[in-house]
C-alpha cells in the first residue's frame, strides 16, 4: 500500500522545522511524518529509539526528508532579497532595489541572518519574507515527491 498523495503544506511545513541532530521521515503508507533523533539521549528508554531506528531501516516504506543542511536557507534568503529588490509591489521601483541591495549586504559575513531579520523588521517585510520561504519551501516539496515517486496534491 502506497500513500497515493500527500499535501505539499504538510512537506514544507516539516522541511521549515528540520533542525540539527534530527532527522525526518514519511511513512509512505500511512503519509506520517517520523522525527527521529540522531542519538537515543533523547528517549527515556534507549530501546524505544533502537526499534524506531530498526523500524525506518528495515522498511522500505520510509523515505527520508531533506535534513537542514540539504535546504539552504541561506540561498533562499539570497533568493528573496532578489525578488525584494524588483518584486515587491507597494513601494517605488527605486525604493525596491535598495530594500534589496540592503538585504544583499545583511547577509555578507558572520551574523548574515540576524542582520538579514533585522533588516526585514527595519523594513517591515518579515510577512512578505516567510510568505515567501513557505512557498519555496512548497516548490521544494513538489520537487521532492517527483524525485521519490511520490503523489502530491497542492491545497
Amino acid at each position: 500500500m502506497s500513500v497515493k498523495r500527500i499535501k505539499l503544506s504538510v512537506l514544507a511545513d516539516a522541511f521549515e522545522e528540520a533542525f540539527d541532530g534530527w532527522e525526518q521521515y514519511l511513512n509512505k503508507d500511512t503519509g506520517t511524518i517520523t522525527a527521529v533523533p540522531e542519538s537515543k539521549g533523547v528517549y527515556d528508554d534507549p530501546d524505544e529509539w533502537e526499534e524506531i531506528i530498526a523500524m525506518i531501516e528495515e522498511s522500505e516504506q520510509f523515505v527520508r526528508l531533506p535534513n537542514q543542511y540539504e535546504i539552504n536557507e541561506y540561498r533562499i534568503m539570497e533568493e528573496f532579497a532578489d525578488f525584494a529588490g524588483s518584486g515587491l509591489k507597494y513601494v517605488s521601483d527605486e525604493q525596491a532595489r535598495e530594500i534589496g541591495q540592503k538585504l544583499f549586504v545583511a547577509l555578507q559575513g558572520r551574523g548574515a541572518f540576524r542582520r538579514f531579520k533585522s533588516a526585514l523588521s527595519y523594513y517591515d517585510i518579515a510577512d512578505e519574507y516567510f510568505a515567501y520561504r513557505h512557498i519555496y519551501y512548497v516548490e521544494l516539496a513538489k520537487e521532492w515527491c517527483l524525485d521519490h515517486d511520490i503523489g502530491f496534491v497542492r491545497e
